[in-house]
């Protein structure tokens, strides 16, 4: 894990100990760990990983758009590029990074300028949690 905390990370920390596994910070991490489960964000990763001379593998941009309905409790509409594809609210996320904020976007004329026409973005319906 990143040397910065997050809750998220806490929850998963404990559910591996729970499950036999030790729990380092990035910092600690050392060759003799394998195998090596990483969580964090991409940029840390990929500093980890070269300071520790491995790869790391990450699912294909449209990953989350094409899991089923079962796992994600929702419908997605998918992965799509540029703003013309955003016509009405939705919620709308980069794919991998934090390139800019996952948010409630009226339509995608409201999506920061700077980005690129062709940047893939995940697209779901807007829902209101109860719970």
């Amino acid at each position: 894990m990143p040397g910065r905390r997050a809750s998220t990370m806490g929850l998963l920390a404990l559910e591996a100990v729970g499950r036999g596994r030790t729990v380092l910070a990035a910092e600690e991490f050392g060759a003799a760990v394998e195998p090596a489960y990483w969580y964090g964000g991409p940029v840390a990763g990929a500093r980890v990983a070269g300071q520790h001379g491995f790869a790391l593998l990450e699912p294909p941009d449209n990953w989350l758009a094409q899991l089923p309905e079962e796992f994600t409790g929702r419908d997605p509409l998918g992965d799509r590029r540029g703003r013309t594809a955003i016509e009405r609210p939705t919620f709308v996320k980069p794919p991998r990074d934090k390139s800019f904020p996952a948010d409630i976007y009226a339509d995608g004329s409201r999506l920061p300028a700077d980005l690129a026409p062709a940047t893939t973005v995940l697209l779901a319906e807007v829902v209101t949690f109860a719970v």
